[in-house]
């Protein structure tokens, strides 16, 4: 009789707990889920804008060993999604912009060549 009491307490107990831990992970993913598209619509933001101060070539990578896809000319607005850190052209930074979304393939140019207006 004494093992049917507690038995029957134990059961309710027990069905708490599983529904508590059933229940945790869903909102735990569901946070994260959230946070992830979170930082993905934050990425997809401009973090400033520039002109472009000369004729610029626009690569595909933070160097001069990348290939030019195309070249802005002086006074050209660009939007800039990221600051990367890659070849030091003229010895004064060797910060490029990625100037575009991280959605689409990567163009950059060379930060010596930008005047940032935010």
């Amino acid at each position: 009789m004494k093992r049917l009491r507690t038995l029957l307490i134990m059961i309710p107990v027990a069905a708490l707990l599983a529904g508590l831990l059933v229940l945790q992970p869903t909102q735990q993913a569901s946070a994260h889920t959230q946070t992830v598209q979170k930082v993905a619509a934050a990425a997809e933001e401009p973090v400033n804008e520039g002109d472009v101060l000369n004729w610029a070539s626009v690569r595909t990578g933070p160097a001069t060993t990348y290939s030019i896809v195309t070249t802005y000319p002086p006074r050209k607005h660009v939007l800039i999604y990221e600051e990367v850190v890659g070849e030091n052209v003229w010895g004064t930074t060797p910060i490029w912009y990625r100037v575009s979304p991280h959605d689409q393939p990567p163009l950059f140019i060379y930060g010596g060549l930008v005047a940032v207006v935010k």
